[in-house]
């Protein structure tokens, strides 16, 4: 079954590089806000301010990392579950011996491991361009921290995607989940500004979101933020994320399952 998933994901990756418009439409979306946010808090501190307690490197350091963290991490509803849900192609799936969600899964982040190339070159461009410097300021355990978050919020990150996407089950247009996710998204997940920055309320509120651990936590570990202690404490809080959500899309998978008609 493992050699399934793999030619599988060879696949993906080879038809999603044969459209080489998204590769350039990729570059764009990328680089415009990035540029904007990079310019942005430079200029506020030539002015003498100070964003929070972030010294400039780090901040410059966090929106880079924030940039590649929101492209890998993202959530959203992914059309090919919906589309199958919507016109019965989900029988198609139903009847074969693999996975539906692992199946998905595969799809999904090969797609994501295509364009997540184009983010780290214009992480690294922008990091060179802002910073002088030709090597990331990155330590060694904060990339560790980081690659050992990502095997948890990487699957957290799917389940969402998959758990938004079987809505489809009960409602005939789940399109405004996307909507409303590209509004509160960048400001709930710390995309646009570091989270610790909020008031306090707001802050304790968002930092325990979710959708806090897409983006803020992984860039803050790469930014050296952490300690061991604090990072056990992040990844714990992740996996009762990942449990809650597994929880829930196994719920809604089952329910849905009840009432799918099967038609297409």
């Amino acid at each position: 079954m493992s050699s399934y998933y793999i030619g599988l994901g060879k696949q993906t990756i080879k038809e999603a590089m044969a459209y080489r418009t998204n590769f350039i439409l990729s570059f764009l979306v990328i680089l415009i806000p990035l540029a904007g946010e990079l310019l942005l808090a430079k200029f506020v501190y030539t002015k003498g301010y100070q964003i929070g307690t972030w010294q400039l490197n780090h901040l410059l350091l966090y929106y880079i990392s924030a940039t590649v963290a929101s492209e890998f991490f993202a959530i959203g509803t992914w059309w090919d579950i919906g589309n199958d849900i919507k016109y019965g192609g989900l029988n198609y799936h139903l009847i074969r011996p693999y996975s539906y969600f692992w199946h998905n899964f595969v799809v999904y982040y090969s797609l994501k491991l295509v364009f997540i190339v184009f983010a780290l070159i214009i992480a690294y461009f922008a990091m060179v361009i802002f910073s002088g410097n030709f090597i990331p300021d990155i330590q060694l355990l904060s990339l560790l921290q980081f690659f050992i978050l990502a095997l948890i919020v990487a699957p957290l990150a799917f389940l969402i995607t998959f758990c938004l996407s079987i809505l489809t089950f009960f409602f005939m247009d789940i399109d405004f989940i996307s909507k409303i996710l590209g509004v509160l998204l960048p400001f709930i997940s710390g995309n646009i500004l570091p989270l610790d920055i909020f008031p306090a309320t707001i802050r304790e509120i968002l930092i325990k979101l979710p959708s806090a651990y897409l983006v803020y936590y992984p860039s803050c570990i790469l930014s050296g933020n952490y300690s061991w202690k604090e990072f056990s404490w992040i990844l714990i809080e992740a996996l009762i994320w990942l449990l809650i959500f597994w929880i829930f899309t196994s719920i809604l998978w089952f329910r849905g399952r009840k009432i799918y008609e099967a038609t297409g």
